[in-house]
């Protein structure tokens, strides 16, 4: 979108690779020159984000609170980002401490600048996020926390087996919260083969 586009502008001049869907070849000259190709896999993922001096972490718009995944992930592969600060991200993570936010383009800019030509400073807060993450947020540490229900087997189109789902019913950390529960649907799902007409109406 708009926002990506002038976020990865205001930095020409430096040396930026970009991994990820063809979107990015059409978000202006600058971007496009920078694009590394993918989707990647997970193991080449975490190679790309520990390689690089600084990576870029750049939420979807759907992300209006918290954070995503790949926030933990960067930290968890040892690399030192920057992130585009979202409400309740500092819950999680110490902005400065153990990552480093931007709210404008030109925040970005600067801070890009500033920790590409300090690599102690990349390297301490890359180490504090590593740490932090780790000994806080896995999911093996989650499962100590998370509370689940019964485990559903249900069938997904496209998928030859059947998938597990569990239903979130509690967290207890950093306090207990626990899902309203809800009315279970008593009619079973049923295929249904029938004709269905339609007329298009212009």
């Amino acid at each position: 979108g708009a926002m990506r586009r002038a976020l990865v502008e205001s930095l020409k001049g430096l040396p930026v690779a970009i991994f990820g869907d063809s979107g990015w070849q059409r978000d202006g000259v600058f971007a496009a020159s920078c694009y590394r190709g993918g989707p990647v896999t997970t193991e080449q993922a975490n190679i790309i984000y520990s390689s690089g001096a600084i990576a870029l972490n750049f939420h979807h718009p759907q992300f209006r609170r918290g954070t995503s995944l790949r926030t933990f992930a960067l930290c968890a592969a040892g690399a030192f980002q920057l992130v585009d600060w979202r409400q309740g991200l500092d819950r999680w993570l110490t902005p400065g401490l153990e990552l480093e936010t931007f709210r404008t383009p030109a925040e970005l800019r600067s801070l890009a600048e500033r920790y590409l030509a300090d690599p102690s400073a990349r390297r301490r807060i890359a180490d504090a996020g590593r740490k932090r993450v780790l000994s806080e947020h896995t999911y093996v540490l989650a499962k100590h926390f998370i509370e689940i229900g019964e485990v559903n087997e249900v069938f997904v189109k496209g998928k030859k087996s059947v998938v597990r789902m569990y239903e979130l019913m509690a967290i207890t950390r950093p306090s207990l919260r626990r899902v309203p529960r809800c009315e279970i649907r008593k009619s079973p799902r049923v295929d249904v083969d029938m004709p269905l007409v339609f007329q298009r109406i212009e």
